[in-house]
């Protein structure tokens, strides 16, 4: 993609908002936690790139309308299985505007303290059902955690 305005949701320490704006993205990140966006700022400080960030919770955070190109979702414990905030994040896009997912999933077998709060296998698509499937797949084994099972979905704003 052509780089814009991108929006980290949950950015935690910044890896991917650090990311995107080295590849020239003007790049916002929210997350609940100052030790995060701490952690974000002096991380985007030292690889030499600017980032806005906002403490904010999912249901604080406005997304404005027609505002983002990019919306990324890694790892964060958004509430994606809410049509109403699945709706912010659509107005939030400018159309043909993408959202990225990762995140776990419940495999057979899996425990942990945050398996009951990941998502059911093809739970995400009927999530996005609005959008269109640019990408999606749903991995066994792959998370950097524990092994655990992960969704990747590229969506598009139609």
């Amino acid at each position: 993609m052509k780089p814009g305005a991108a929006l980290d949701a949950g950015m935690g320490h910044g890896r991917n908002a650090v990311y995107l704006a080295r590849r020239g993205w003007t790049v916002t990140g929210f997350d609940i936690s100052e030790q995060a966006l701490e952690a974000a700022r002096s991380n985007a400080e030292t690889a030499g790139v600017r980032l806005t960030t906002v403490k904010a919770s999912y249901d604080a955070f406005d997304f404005g309308t027609d505002r983002w190109d990019l919306i990324v979702l890694a790892f964060a414990w958004a509430p994606v299985t809410d049509p109403a905030f699945v709706a912010r994040l659509r107005g939030g896009l400018r159309p043909g505007g993408r959202v990225v997912f990762e995140h776990f999933i419940q495999a057979d077998g899996a425990r942990g303290p945050n398996i009951n709060r990941a998502l059911r296998p093809n739970q995400l698509r009927a999530c996005f059902n609005r959008f269109d499937m640019l990408s999606y797949e749903e991995a066994d084994g792959t998370g950097d955690w524990a092994g655990l099972s992960l969704v990747r979905m590229v969506a598009l704003k139609r």
